[in-house]
């Protein structure tokens, strides 16, 4: 009984000794993938994307104006609130109506105030009386800007005997709406093409072509540039007086495109 022990623990030894070799050879001798190796990452991966070149274009395209916005303000100052209210009531609808009978169609109002006006002095100070003010805005094309301006000062005049009630605020030329349209994609149109031809010309100075357009995006908007001199006239509308003029010029719309292409090798 004494002798066999040993035997049996001799084997048991072995037996683990086996075991442990063979867990090690394993772990330490994987078995190669077919058709890849660890040298080789770009075997290793079907995912690897295509070298690709971005670019961004800037179109710019001018057009003539064909809108122009009048703004004006007809102002009256009284004694009384009332009284101004009530004079830059019957000013505006002068105007209105003289407007309206030159064929000025479209007639807004923009703002409206009544306010206090005081002088000041080192002492206080003291009430000037009331301030009645009534903004209107006229849209009408770009070579009537000037008739609307001397029908509106030359209506107010004929009312207040020679004292003008009518202030000219600004006078803005641009583009309606569809004209904006049909600028805006010609200029969309420009930035593209000139987005493709830098891609083209840096994927043929690497020996590249391209193969395909991977993402388009439009920057923002920059806002139209107005190019124009203005020329106001001396007096009125009426008699001799030289009539106010406009030499409004070209508005230009720019855009920007941003892509990004997909290169090949050129075939």
């Amino acid at each position: 009984m004494s002798t066999a022990r040993p035997a049996t623990a001799v084997a048991t030894a072995l037996l683990l000794l086996l075991a442990g070799c063979t867990t090690f050879s394993v772990s330490a001798d994987p078995s190669p993938v077919a058709g890849a190796s660890l040298a080789d990452p770009v075997a290793a991966s079907n995912d690897t994307a295509a070298p690709t070149v971005s670019t961004t274009g800037v179109g710019e395209v001018s057009a003539a104006p064909d809108e122009a916005v009048v703004s004006l303000t007809v102002t009256a100052l009284a004694d009384t609130a009332g009284e101004a209210r009530e004079r830059v009531a019957a000013d505006t609808a002068a105007v209105r109506a003289a407007l309206a009978d030159a064929g000025f169609a479209t007639v807004e109002t923009t703002h409206y105030s009544l306010t206090a006006e005081y002088n000041y002095t080192h002492d206080g100070r003291d009430l000037r009386g009331y301030r009645a003010t009534h903004g209107l805005e006229v849209t009408t094309t770009p070579d009537r800007a000037g008739d609307a301006v001397d029908t509106a000062v030359a209506a107010a005049e004929d009312r207040r005997a020679g004292e003008s009630t009518v202030r000219v605020d600004a006078v803005r030329f641009g583009l309606t709406d569809d004209a904006r349209a049909a600028v805006r994609a010609e200029a969309l149109t420009l930035a593209t093409e000139n987005a493709r031809a830098d891609a083209d010309a840096v994927a043929a100075a690497a020996g590249l072509g391209i193969d395909g357009v991977r993402s388009l995006s439009v920057g923002s908007p920059a806002g139209p540039v107005y190019d124009y001199d203005r020329a106001f006239a001396e007096g009125g509308a009426g008699g001799d007086a030289t009539p106010t003029t406009f030499t409004p010029g070209d508005v230009t719309v720019t855009v920007e495109v941003r892509a990004a292409y997909t290169l090949g090798d050129g075939n």
